[in-house]
């Protein structure tokens, strides 16, 4: 794992500790992307999940749920179905905020398949 990723994260981490919620979300995705490429899912998945909810304290919730989505992703990458599929409900929890009705079905139908196909692989 490469230094100047760990000194993102930490950036990510000081802008979120300072409220500087937008700037924080975007360096979050931005490391999180980096760690699924080096295959650190874990470390993947929480940026996401930072990263949504930086983005959901700014009443950004489209971008939040896609946030959301890429740390269902991680999970499902380091196969803990479980937790994807924790996500993907929290997700359904925001959905109601969407300005636009076609945003809304369309993002009810993706979370709710999704949290579906996770209880269905776990078993």
């Amino acid at each position: 794992m490469g230094k100047d990723i760990q000194k993102q994260l930490q950036k990510a981490e000081q802008l979120d500790k300072a409220k500087q919620n937008k700037r924080a979300a975007k360096l979050y995705n931005s490391v999180g992307i980096d760690f699924l490429e080096l295959e650190e899912y874990e470390l993947a998945r929480n940026c996401f999940f930072n990263a949504a909810k930086c983005a959901i304290e700014e009443d950004k919730y489209l971008t939040g749920l896609e946030f959301l989505r890429s740390a269902g992703s991680a999970s499902l990458f380091k196969y803990d179905f479980l937790d994807a599929y924790q996500l993907y409900r929290e997700a359904l929890k925001y959905i109601p905020s969407l300005k636009n009705s076609s945003d809304q079905n369309y993002q009810f139908v993706l979370f709710s398949c999704l949290s579906y196909l996770c209880l269905f692989v776990e078993g």
